[in-house]
């Protein structure tokens, strides 16, 4: 066939391989070239008239599969200054637990700076979200690997007045009294062992009642640590007072 020719078929049709169950089936490695600008290159339509999507599905299958497989990948290619095939950005998926009813999974995108490959730009694994970090254990955590530099950071901008402030929130979701939310700080002893080292902790002084908003009363409290344990050093209360823990300068 021709490369401007165009074929109709009213069976299945597979290439590399016998026709299967599906309008088309490919065996080895598909390969399309369009040199128009911004063309949408491969696309995936949906004509049902109803809320479901074109969907695009990477699927593994093998015969021995084991923790830690790889199950999808996308490689997004591009070329240098010197004419290199470069790797700019790619993105996994590992099945990192494969046993029946505990299957667990990693996700991440890998980015380059100045040709140096951060692999992971971003990964979500078993729900927990890292930036820079390949193995998080938070719902969130933000790690910064070289030594003698800035503290990793998390930037906010914010214009509006205190009573509607956007910007990092901390909720917690627990409705009885004296629940807790607040920041904490850890480091590193030279071990690695990451250790608690300050603390910003928000409290109710009641339950707080929906109906009765005359007793949503809260406090917050500043504590630091000794020899590793972070104690309460400044509390302001619901009226403003601030009471110190030690000696206090003037």
């Amino acid at each position: 066939i021709a490369s401007t020719t165009r074929a109709t078929f009213a069976g299945n049709v597979g290439i590399g391989q016998s026709a299967g169950s599906n309008p088309l089936e490919v065996t080895g490695t598909a390969f399309f070239t369009d040199a128009a600008s911004w063309s949408s290159g491969l696309t995936l339509k949906n004509t049902n008239a109803d809320i479901s999507p074109a969907i695009l599905t990477l699927e593994k299958v093998s015969a021995s599969v084991a923790d830690n497989d790889y199950v999808g990948g996308v490689i997004f290619k591009g070329r240098n200054d010197a004419a290199e095939v470069h790797n700019y950005v790619e993105q996994w998926a590992v099945a990192t637990d494969v046993s029946n009813g505990s299957e667990s999974s990693k996700w991440w995108i890998g980015t380059y700076a100045s040709g140096t490959e951060k692999a992971n730009s971003l990964v979500v694994n078993a729900g927990k979200v890292g930036i820079n970090n390949a193995t998080p254990d938070k719902q969130l955590s933000v790690l910064e690997t070289t030594a003698n530099t800035i503290a990793a950071s998390i930037g906010f901008t914010a214009t509006d007045a205190m009573a509607s402030a956007k910007g990092l929130q901390v909720w917690n979701y627990d409705s009885t009294g004296s629940s807790l939310g607040g920041i904490t700080f850890q480091m590193s002893k030279n071990n690695g062992a990451e250790l608690m080292s300050a603390a910003i902790i928000v409290g109710r002084d009641q339950s707080w009642n929906h109906t009765a908003s005359t007793t949503w009363d809260s406090y917050m409290s500043f504590g630091t640590a000794i020899d590793g344990v972070v104690a309460e050093r400044i509390k302001i209360d619901v009226s403003g007072n601030t009471s110190f823990t030690g000696n206090v300068g003037i």
